[in-house]
């Protein structure tokens, strides 16, 4: 509380600090502050007013829980492998997410039948002689696709063989038209080749062809193989509430991936791909690459690995002729290279050369 002796000294030195300001205190009535006691003196409330500012969040992406594979994604039965009916229940439902150390090829004496005639007969076995060795395929280790998204880390290990044989109806996306035309000419009676043109014995796929296809009752599993742009025809023949009745499996989706950006039909491949149940669907790639699709991240996954895998050796060339370039290098290949089955992937480049030039 102010003294009310010290009044006047303190008027004299507000009127000091105001200098020759026009503000006279001198007749200031200090009285009204004798009607406040101390203890009563009122106390001004400052109202405090709270401004909402936006905060700018990370958006949030509601995603369904992975779904595991089980060995029965795998394997149609466990017959001959395990004898006891509860064993083979509760094996069937066990979850796997991987199978690893898995051999690319089988090596075996060169006599193997006189061998094989020798222990079934119950004679003396002949000695080992020479040796022979098979390349191994997925089918050796399993019936069918596992679902989610697959790592097979090698090439040429018959992933869509797999799943043409498969005991089911599937869905079978490739990036380019050749490499769908070329599996589809494999069994062109119980495959159908889905995309545009090809040659004069291939033309555009019509619709009136996936319908005759679709009712054809002597093809038990139904096998289409789509080009990753004609998918979206086929998905509006066959309807959503048939989804469930098929198995989607995009292969290459690393070539997806890179060329999305000029095929402008591929950025909705993965919309489609979230369409069919999470058992049935799969993204496969030997080049695994880090998906921007938060809902991918969430994807099963599946990985292959192999201890024997070969190593390839790359050589990297700059040219602006990619079919002149090719032709040159085949002809430097020795004669026995001459005829690999890796030539037949030269049609492919040409295609991607001739859209990349679009």
């Amino acid at each position: 509380m102010i003294d009310l002796e010290d009044l006047d000294d303190i008027a004299a030195e507000v009127a000091d600090i105001m200098g020759n300001g026009n503000l006279d205190l001198s007749n200031l009535n200090f009285s009204v502050l004798q009607e406040f006691p101390d203890e009563a003196a009122p106390v001004k409330e400052e109202k405090t007013i709270l401004v909402a500012t936006p905060q700018l969040s990370a958006p949030t992406v509601t995603t369904k829980q992975s779904v595991p594979n089980t060995y029965k994604d795998l394997h149609d039965s466990a017959d001959g492998w395990i004898s006891s009916a509860e064993d083979k229940e509760a094996l069937m439902d066990h979850e796997i997410n991987q199978l690893s150390d898995l051999s690319l090829e089988i090596g075996f004496p060169g006599n193997v039948d006189e061998i094989m005639n020798a222990l079934e007969q119950g004679t003396p076995v002949p000695i080992p002689v020479g040796s022979n060795s098979v390349q191994l395929k997925l089918s050796f280790y399993m019936d069918k696709m596992p679902h989610g998204i697959v790592d097979k880390q090698v090439a040429g290990i018959g992933a869509t063989s797999l799943e043409i044989d498969s005991k089911r109806n599937s869905i079978i996306v490739f990036p380019t038209k050749i490499l769908a035309y070329n599996k589809w000419q494999r069994n062109k009676t119980k495959l159908l080749y889905v995309g545009g043109k090809i040659n004069d014995e291939r033309d555009t796929t019509s619709i009136k062809e996936i319908q005759s296809y679709l009712s054809d009752d002597k093809v038990v599993y139904k096998k289409f193989l789509v080009v990753a742009d004609s998918l979206y025809k086929l998905l509006q023949i066959i309807g959503k509430e048939h989804y469930k009745d098929y198995f989607l499996m995009i292969d290459e989706v690393d070539m997806i991936q890179s060329e999305s950006n000029y095929r402008p039909s591929l950025e909705s491949l993965i919309d489609h791909y979230f369409e069919f149940p999470p058992k049935n669907r799969c993204l496969v790639t030997a080049t695994m690459r880090e998906f921007s699709n938060p809902q991918l991240q969430q994807e099963c996954k599946f990985n292959l690995s192999w201890k024997d895998a070969p190593k390839r050796k790359i050589q990297l060339y700059y040219t602006d002729n990619l079919d002149a370039l090719t032709s040159q290098q085949i002809q430097f290949l020795p004669p026995t290279e001459k005829d690999s089955d890796c030539l037949q992937f030269y049609p492919a480049l040409q295609e991607y050369h001739q859209t990349a030039a679009r």
